[in-house]
């Protein structure tokens, strides 16, 4: 039998190394390296705690915030079934990319729990410390990034390359990690130094030195991140905590004592570390505070660019679905529903919002208002407890308190234009049982044992399997799942463009491995409709790379994006790639022209501001014989983005006139150019088609028409060689 002190020791050892490796864990095998990973090792770590803590058969006393949170996983669970969810199966895993289902949700929850029966004062400051080493790595490791000091084979999909994001994914969520992190590293760091009981003339040098340089790691990671709703958010924990620090006078006296201690020396080399300190930020962040002063001084404009687009239509979520919202992590699923062309005239006209990018807006628009209701329960309950905590708590609790509620503040600011992922909420429901422990501590109930029997437990054994359960069925077999498509999508991209040395059967064998990786993917996880669709895309491809059986794999590819559409009925992608198969089965036997039309009219449904699969509409409609139709949706197209529908329709035609369909290429650049005078695409496609022609003089037109338009790289990438073409036709 193990020595129970051992046994605690690792466990105890387990808890703060969780807040040491979470920020700072990734794992490049995986196609998500960030985000999959943590939560996977989050959850493989809470389990030994369950099975310890159930051990111990102790009930603990209900609190305000445990009824809160209750509520609040309430509505998420009825956000999330089939007849509330876009798609239970996203609601339940968590979208990809976001993993924010209810199984992760189950996760924090777990850990709470746990939290709330181990955690101490002596703890708490030990996993403080260790949230601080990771964050001053994070900080360290942003700054090697900035000068180019990153040889990690990052998957160019998860990362930003223009902003530093260490091992954190994203820029936002590594500045969010560091102004969540500055108060509690402000209160490890200087708690000694007020709490303790030293008479005058103690100062000690060590401390202060050390929080200073602390402080301007972090800065200087911050800075990397350029993130403003994290600099915001680092602005408002640090002040809250130093209005925390001063708002009792006896604190207050406590400080000014204290600073009557600084020697005059340490001053002035404090002073200039100060001042040195401030110059190299300064410098250093330049271009970030010309983007903060810009968004500062044009909050509107900045705000229109870069989250209204998206608050908007979060908004019309909620009016049309009060009560339920559309499903938890569904966001991604029915943004293009109710956004506007303005969201894709600004990301891209192939892009969908991931999350709300607002705490607020996210949990109401997937969950209804009964999940906003529980949501700012739970915060009332944190606020209210913290309160009563804070009046009852001696000078070493409230020191911890402090540094808990103002690196909540900074959460939350920053969940005012972001939203929370692993590192973030797992601190954020450390902090929920920081406060609950407290709380139990100033209202003290005596504990219970729970006295054995078959309901006990028929109970505990439930929860372990469906725990164990958990891991063995979601977690692990999907980081599994994850590995096989990160391989099979490498083998799909790299199939794009292959070597033009290679020998038509060893391209054919890398189609056969990628294939056999995803289908693996779909095997190991056959909830996550991301890997059905990667699946398809294959198929598509090998249909492509092996002419002789394209009918083959183009039917296997309408297979895998049949059952995405399945998994997530909502999605306009998904059929938009089932029209797009079906027109190329359509091309050989004409009976898939109408499910063709059909699939592209149910893409339109849930993306109606999309002029792409407008377009895709009204060309299946003219290959059915409905010319009138195909023009009124062509006419719509160009109302959503005359620019954008102009140069879809010039890509047609040299796709048409490539292939000898004269006749169709004229049609399409005629419908471009009468729709958008203004296309510098159309007119060059049209010059090129007549330059083919001979036809030079009407060429010289076509190319003066595009030469007057100005056009410019960033803005016509496909228009190259123009002054070239203009002497080919001259001469």
């Amino acid at each position: 039998m193990p020595n129970p002190r051992i046994i605690y020791k690792f466990l105890e050892l387990l808890l703060v190394f969780s807040f040491f490796f979470t920020p700072l864990l990734f794992f490049t095998a995986s196609h998500d390296q960030f985000e999959l990973p943590k939560l996977t090792f989050l959850v493989v770590l809470v389990i030994p705690f369950v099975l310890i803590q159930f051990r111990e058969n102790t009930s603990r006393p209900m609190t305000p915030l445990n009824y809160a949170l209750l509520f609040f996983f309430g509505t998420q669970v009825a956000a999330s079934l089939p007849q509330t969810s876009l798609s239970w199966r996203a609601s339940l895993l968590g979208d990809y990319e976001n993993f924010s289902g209810l199984t992760t949700l189950a996760t924090y929850g777990l850990w709470f729990w746990v939290f709330s029966g181990v955690l101490n004062e002596t703890r708490m400051e030990k996993i403080i410390f260790f949230n601080t080493l990771a964050a001053l790595l994070s900080s360290l490791y942003a700054f090697g990034q900035h000068f180019g000091f990153d040889f990690i084979p990052w998957n160019p999909e998860s990362v930003n390359s223009t902003r530093e994001f260490a091992s954190m994914g994203n820029p936002n969520f590594l500045s969010a990690y560091l102004a969540m992190s500055v108060p509690l590293f402000l209160t490890f760091f200087l708690k000694s130094q007020f709490v303790s009981e030293k008479e005058p003339g103690a100062f000690e040098t060590k401390p202060w030195v050390l929080a200073s340089t602390g402080l301007l790691i972090m800065g200087f990671g911050l800075f990397c991140t350029a993130s403003r709703g994290g600099f915001l958010g680092a602005l408002a924990g640090f002040g809250l905590w130093l209005l925390l620090l001063l708002g009792q006078k006896e604190r207050r006296n406590k400080c000014l004592q204290k600073f009557s201690e600084i020697p005059g020396s340490f001053l002035y080399v404090f002073s200039f570390g100060i001042v040195i300190s401030l110059f190299s930020l300064f410098s250093f962040g330049h271009s970030f505070l010309d983007r903060l002063w810009v968004s500062l001084t044009h909050a509107g404009e900045s705000l229109a660019v870069s989250r209204l687009h998206i608050w908007r239509p979060a908004l019309e979520f909620i009016k049309a679905n009060p009560v339920s919202g559309t499903g938890l992590d569904t966001f991604k699923i029915a943004f293009p529903f109710y956004s506007g062309i303005e969201f894709n005239l600004i990301d891209g006209m192939f892009m969908s919002s991931r999350m709300a990018h607002n705490e607020i807006l996210q949990i109401t628009a997937t969950s209804g208002l009964l999940g906003l209701i529980s949501y700012l329960g739970v915060l009332m309950a944190f606020i209210g407890m913290w309160w009563k905590s804070f009046r009852y708590a001696g000078p070493s609790g409230q020191w911890v308190l402090i540094g808990i509620l103002s690196s909540a503040l900074a959460y939350h600011i920053q969940n005012l234009f972001s939203f929370g992922v692993a590192a973030l909420n797992f601190l954020w429901f450390f902090q929920l049982a920081v406060v609950q422990t407290f709380y139990r501590k100033a209202n003290p109930a005596p504990q219970t044992q729970v006295l054995p029997g078959p309901p006990a437990e028929i109970v505990k054994k439930t929860f372990i399997v469906l725990s164990v359960g958990s891991i063995l069925f979601f977690y692990l077999p999907r980081l599994d799942a994850d590995i096989a498509f990160s391989r099979g999508n490498t083998i799909s991209q790299f199939l794009k463009k292959p070597d033009p040395q290679m020998a038509p059967s060893g391209i054919l064998y890398y189609s056969d491995y990628g294939i056999e990786r995803l289908k693996k993917s779909t095997a190991l996880c056959p909830l996550e409709a991301k890997y059905q669709l990667y699946l398809g895309l294959a198929y598509e491809q090998r249909a492509q790379l092996d002419k002789e059986h394209s009918q083959k794999w183009l039917l296997e590819a309408l297979c895998g994006y049949q059952k995405a559409t399945q998994m997530s009925p909502g999605n306009a992608y998904y059929y938009n790639d089932q029209g797009r198969i079906y027109t190329s089965l359509g091309s050989e036997e004409p009976r898939y022209l109408v499910p063709a039309e059909e699939a592209y009219k149910y893409a339109v449904l849930w993306a109606p501001s999309s002029p792409f699969f407008v377009i895709n509409w009204a060309m299946a409609m003219e290959k059915n014989g409905k010319k009138t139709e195909a023009e009124e949706q062509l006419r719509r197209a160009f109302t959503l983005s005359p620019t954008f529908t102009s140069k879809v329709l010039s890509q047609m035609a040299f796709e048409a006139y490539q292939k000898g369909d004269k006749e169709k290429a004229l049609q399409r650049i005629d419908e471009a150019i009468r729709g958008n005078t203004s296309s510098a695409e159309a007119y060059f496609a049209r010059g090129i088609m007549n330059l083919s022609e001979k036809k030079k003089k009407k060429a010289l037109e076509d190319f003066t028409a595009v030469k007057n338009l100005h056009p410019t790289p960033e803005k016509n990438p496909s228009i190259q060689s123009l002054d070239q073409f203009i002497e080919q036709a001259k001469n």
